[in-house]
């Protein structure tokens, strides 16, 4: 049982759109140390509006995602600010990276409750997983999983609007039409794309079967850490576990 940290009495407010693994990640590690936190919920693009209003002090940074929107789409996210989710708010700081909130999670937390090892190789091995599934698993599983699931409005709608503003919900069926081809567009999702997604993915699983094969419990040392929590959120698309942040659809709804 992880045991309560000392924390500042007043919540920390995370902004998030309602699916996403990095959203995941990040909730799941605000859970796990039992930091309290008020989450924000948006539905894409109206997370924007959000956090353009605090990330101000924030340098702008410009994804290689955004770079592939067309001329218009880039126009009208750069008016409108903000960054992607997930974005930590405390009373100090805005933390606008799902990383760097892990990070902020395990420098506050108590010794049994670390993230990251304080033994240097171990915490080497933490990292070089950390990475290979934000920078590799991530991308894939949401091209793979959006793929999919695009061409079904009536899946993503709840899966968008789980817990976001009652005005943002009756926007969706206006807004999607006009995300959906931006989400093709800057994440490169297509057939082939979604193909070479399925194979990242597969060979990732397949390193962790190898990883845990000798009979071990978790991925680095006898202990929890960055590493299994960020496999198990950004693969959460792939497995559709039950305890999800939203609740994700039914395997007999979603085509095969």
């Amino acid at each position: 049982m992880v045991q309560l940290i000392s924390c500042p009495k007043i919540p920390v407010r995370l902004i998030t759109i309602p699916v996403s693994h990095y959203c995941e990640k990040a909730r799941w590690a605000l859970t796990r140390v039992q930091i309290p936190f008020i989450e924000e919920r948006h539905m894409p693009p109206f997370h924007r509006l959000a956090t353009g209003r605090i990330c101000k002090q924030l340098d702008p940074v410009v994804t290689e995602t955004e770079r592939r929107m067309s001329p218009f789409n880039r126009f009208i996210f750069q008016r409108v600010g903000g960054q992607s989710v997930p974005v930590l708010v405390t009373q100090t700081e805005v933390i606008a990276n799902s990383e760097d909130i892990l990070r902020y999670v395990d420098v506050i937390a108590p010794d049994g409750a670390k993230l990251y090892p304080t033994d240097p190789d171990k915490r080497k091995q933490v990292e070089k997983f950390v990475n290979l599934f934000d920078s590799i698993l991530a991308p894939a599983v949401r091209q793979w999983f959006y793929f999919y699931l695009f061409n079904q409005a009536q899946l993503i709608q709840p899966l968008w609007c789980q817990g976001v503003p009652w005005f943002e919900c009756l926007l969706f069926p206006i807004v999607f039409r006009w995300m959906r081809s931006n989400v093709f567009q800057m994440y490169s999702i297509n057939t082939t794309t979604a193909t070479t997604a399925y194979d990242r993915i597969y060979e990732i699983f397949e390193t962790i079967e190898n990883q845990l094969a000798d009979g071990r419990a978790y991925l680095v040392g006898d202990s929890f850490s960055a590493a299994d929590l960020t496999f198990a959120t950004l693969s959460a698309a792939v497995v559709m576990p039950v305890g999800y942040g939203v609740t994700l659809p039914d395997l007999s709804k979603v085509p095969s």
